[in-house]
């Protein structure tokens, strides 16, 4: 992670961001990064997330009806 004191903004890397996501139980689904941003600023990813648990209770269900 990033720190910057003057505002006391924390910056992570898309592995770093995906490491806390997977501990906290999640998956991404789909991610992207926005546009047109300046080189100079990190990029901006976007994320959509889904509880692990919700995906594993589907597959059961799908492996149930077959």
């Amino acid at each position: 992670p990033v720190y910057d004191e003057s505002d006391c903004s924390v910056t992570r890397s898309d592995a770093h961001q995906r490491r806390l996501f997977a501990k906290a139980g999640l998956r991404v689904c789909h991610s992207e990064t926005q546009e047109e941003f300046p080189d100079e600023l990190f990029p901006v990813i976007m994320y959509a997330l889904r509880p692990l648990q919700q995906d594993e209770e589907q597959e059961q269900k799908q492996k149930q009806k077959e």
